[in-house]
């Protein structure tokens, strides 16, 4: 089950749709979203009720967890094809790269 949490601010009152999922005492997952109106917030809550709930009966795993490398590694493979990067970006990564070799790179 999600909660909904009301919030009221000087631009008016927001509502904050969470949904959160705990496995063996830990949480896997957890997903929120903020609408100006409690009804979408309602609204959203089912849907993702119900898109997590046939993700489990598809048997798909939620909440995997990725190390640094892998998301890193992930980026350059999957968007550098798709995106035109110059040259601030690479330099970046690849600066990342180097400072967290020592601890987390094998």
């Amino acid at each position: 089950m999600g909660t909904i949490q009301q919030r009221r601010r000087a631009d008016g009152t927001r509502y904050t749709a969470t949904v959160r999922i705990k496995q063996g005492g830990k949480q896997v997952l957890s997903d929120s979203a903020t609408f100006a109106r409690r009804a979408l917030a309602v609204e959203w809550l089912r849907w993702r009720e119900s898109e997590l709930d046939q993700q489990r009966a598809r048997g798909e795993l939620s909440g995997v967890r990725h190390t640094l490398k892998e998301l890193i590694d992930w980026h350059i493979a999957e968007v550098k094809a798709s995106a035109n990067w110059g040259r601030t970006i690479p330099t970046f990564i690849s600066g990342q790269q180097r400072s967290l070799k020592s601890a987390l790179w094998p």
